[in-house]
């Protein structure tokens, strides 16, 4: 048979990365997405480093791939919502001593992978090769429901690349001379030919009542679909030279397409219900394509290592999610994408998650300073133009703090559209229908869900003031930092009385809250209390650093 080019290519490339990191021991971590991206990349999981992991898949919120942390390949899921790996023989008990369980596969909580059977030492010695690829099997696990799913009735023969939908297993399987594809329906438990004989076949996909597959005939490869359906099969792309390892979601497919002069393959798009091809990349090596939704992800060499990259089919935009040259065999899940890293003596799982960006997201520092814009390295926020000269204005640091977004687009607690700006104690609105800039609410907006009790009214005093307006009083030395600091355009008005919160004597106004210390020194220790901040993380914008997700639950 030809022999897959790009499978030659890439051993040579890994034998590179191998002896780089021996000769270094440096294993280069994954890096953010480019500031122009749309998203930022959210870290989701870290696996457990093992020997060796392999063939890592993703449905919903699990992630499986096989491991070989006990001395044999076992498989281990991952769900992201708990946030805890688990061996799968734990749950499910082995067929036999020393049987691997690999080459997982997931649709929703549908798990299923390829049982191999330890070696017979009684045939031929201790040291025989197994006949056991004879008696492979394909096993199946409900994970939300944590029941074994029978497959009693599949024929015997080697199995490799199993792949699920709802309940349809299909897999290959050389019970004859060569490789066919097999389905095996898990409601009635039988088992039915996809594609058996007219050449070897390899990979196989599939997605609802689509399955795609590769067959090797006439000297190439061919990618071929098959609807469950009527039984029909149909041609995905048999042009010359080889098109193969297909990968299907919903009728989109993604392949290799290795033209007939050699050199380096294209990954290619192929909508089944237009039959349009979309050329993604080319020019350069690339492997192992995943797809699920809008997104396809790939193993890229363009720079002559393995980097992932994703593709995001209704924007037709590209992404770099790795630059550390070692990322290998990616999954994808809606917004969850992941990979293989590997290094001279262990392996690990790692998955991330596009989130949008947000205009609390830090920004790097510019490379020449403008004039009318300001970098702020303390936030990593900009500050500039008509925002810039207000700030600096209506007191700066000491009233509003540095900024801590951008500007952005939000509707203000009175309706009206506005440009806003978040600084640390405070935030500036621009209103559009005015052209009014304006110091945001932040007060009556924090607050607004709380209830203040009016006073009775009172005749004012050198000492004390009633705001008939708001049923609040201001005293003492509130009141006198208020007067100083232009109270009523600053601060609005008082929207409650002083109360204690978290050990200090507050209170609240329509924009900003007033703080007594009195740690601080006499003259500074009354402060403005960080309103901007805790607004945004009101917001869910302000969110604590990921937690270190690796588990080790059988230590």
């Amino acid at each position: 048979m030809k022999q897959r080019l790009p499978i030659a290519r890439l051993r040579h490339l890994s034998a590179a990365i191998l002896l780089f990191t021996l000769l270094t021991g440096v294993v280069p971590a994954p890096v953010q997405a480019a500031t122009s991206d749309p998203f930022n990349i959210k870290p989701v999981m870290t696996a457990a480093p093992t020997a060796d992991q392999t063939d890592p898949v993703m449905a919903g919120t699990v992630i499986a791939w096989a491991d070989r942390r006990t001395g044999i390949f076992d498989v281990v899921t991952y769900d992201t919502d708990e946030g805890q790996e688990q061996r799968l023989a734990l749950a499910v008990p082995l067929p036999a001593p020393g049987t691997e369980r690999s080459q997982p596969a997931l649709d929703g909580q549908t798990l299923v992978w390829v049982n191999t059977p330890p070696p017979d030492a009684t045939q031929g010695g201790a040291s025989a090769p197994a006949p056991a690829t004879q008696a492979q099997t394909i096993g199946a696990y409900d994970l939300a429901h944590r029941k074994v799913l029978q497959v009693p009735n599949i024929g015997a023969g080697p199995k490799r690349r199993p792949s699920v939908s709802g309940t349809t297993i299909v897999f290959g399987d050389k019970r004859g001379g060569d490789w066919d594809i097999y389905g095996y329906d898990l409601t009635t438990g039988t088992e039915f030919p996809i594609a058996v004989g007219g050449g070897s076949h390899g990979y196989a996909s599939i997605s609802g009542g689509t399955v795609i597959y590769e067959v090797y005939r006439d000297g190439t490869w061919d990618v071929m679909g098959y609807t469950l359906a009527d039984k029909k099969t149909f041609a995905i792309a048999a042009g010359p030279g080889d098109q193969n390892y297909p990968q299907i979601s919903g009728t989109t497919v993604v392949y290799i397409d290795q033209g007939m002069a050699g050199g380096n393959p294209a990954l290619k798009l192929y909508d089944i219900e237009t039959k349009q091809t979309k050329t993604l990349a080319k020019d350069h090596l690339v492997a192992r394509p995943a797809i699920s939704g809008d997104y396809v992800v790939w193993e890229d060499w363009r720079n002559g290592l393995p980097n992932i990259f994703a593709y995001d089919t209704q924007k037709s935009t590209e992404y770099t999610l790795t630059r550390s040259g070692d990322a290998r065999v990616p999954f994808v899940s809606g917004k969850v994408i992941g990979w293989l890293k590997s290094d001279a003596f262990s392996a690990r799982v790692t998955a991330v998650q596009l989130v949008p960006k947000l205009p609390s997201d830090r920004l790097e520092a510019p490379t020449a300073q403008e004039p009318d814009v300001t970098y702020f390295p303390q936030t990593g926020h900009y500050l500039s133009r008509g925002f810039k000269e207000f700030w600096q204005s209506h007191g700066d640091l000491a009233y509003f703090g540095y900024p801590i977004t951008e500007e952005f687009p939000d509707v203000a607690p009175d309706g009206q559209q506005v440009t806003a700006q978040y600084f640390e104690r405070s935030k500036l609105e621009y209103v559009k229908a005015t052209g009014v800039t304006r110091i945001g609410l932040v007060g009556t907006e924090l607050t607004r869900d709380r209830k203040f009790a009016p006073i009775q009214p009172f005749p004012d005093t050198p000492d004390r003031r009633y705001f008939k307006e708001t049923g609040h009083s201001l005293a003492a030395g509130f009141k006198k930092f208020w007067d100083d600091s232009n109270g009523l355009n600053t601060f609005g008005f008082p929207i409650s009385e002083e109360l204690t919160e978290n050990g200090l004597d507050v209170q609240y106004f329509e924009r900003g809250r007033l703080e007594y210390h009195p740690e601080l020194p006499a003259g500074k220790n009354i402060t403005l209390g960080r309103l901007g901040e805790e607004l945004l993380e009101a917001r869910g914008w302000i969110k604590p650093p990921p937690a270190d997700t690796t588990q080790f639950p059988e230590r």
